[in-house]
């Protein structure tokens, strides 16, 4: 199986993708994923499936008409290619839904909705989009900020805290900034 994942921005998406590739790799037996920039890459992206049937293609947005065109060359090959939208923004604003809700009834059933939870999915069942093609699982973009750390020697390890500080039975209050975490007392 050949999957296509695009991401747009570096920072907000890319890690993501790459733990999306690492996953469905992992999961899905003979998957071959590869990550590409829509914005930079995309005639790459052909270049290199020039040859190859791509099975499943999974989007950073999928809201006009044009911007499904971008499957167009992919469809030809394969017709029943699956694409997904990622829905990276998920912002319950009026403004953002002007935005990020899809226009064309070609993006509400022949493309799969990847939802952050079911207010948003909600959105799209008022528009129109069925059940069988929304799905929800989280914002797939916290999952490495998230991590999995279980004990206070665990973040001390990771952020290179002071552990008897962390040991003692004061509250302490953690402030991420940028990439430094400071303590606050």
């Amino acid at each position: 199986m050949n999957i296509i994942i695009y991401y747009q921005h570096i920072t907000r998406e890319y890690k993501s993708c790459l733990r999306l590739k690492e996953a469905l790799e992992c999961e899905i037996e003979g998957a071959k994923a590869s990550v590409y920039s829509i914005d930079f890459e995309y005639f790459r992206s052909l270049k290199d499936h020039k040859k190859k049937k791509v099975d499943l293609i999974f989007m950073p947005w999928l809201e006009f008409r044009e911007n499904y065109y971008y499957m167009m060359p992919f469809l030809e090959k394969n017709p029943d290619l699956k694409v997904v939208n990622l829905h990276h923004e998920q912002v319950g604003s009026q403004t953002s839904f002007d935005v990020l809700i899809p226009k064309d009834k070609i993006l509400h059933n022949n493309v799969y909705h990847f939802c952050w939870g079911e207010f948003f999915a909600g959105e799209l069942k008022k528009i129109g989009v069925s059940d069988k093609v929304i799905k929800i699982n989280g914002n797939i973009r916290t999952d490495q900020s998230i991590g999995k750390l279980q004990t206070k020697e665990e973040l001390a390890l990771k952020y290179g805290y002071d552990i008897d500080f962390l040991k003692r039975n004061k509250k302490s209050m953690l402030f991420p900034l940028g990439f430094q975490l400071n303590q606050c007392y």
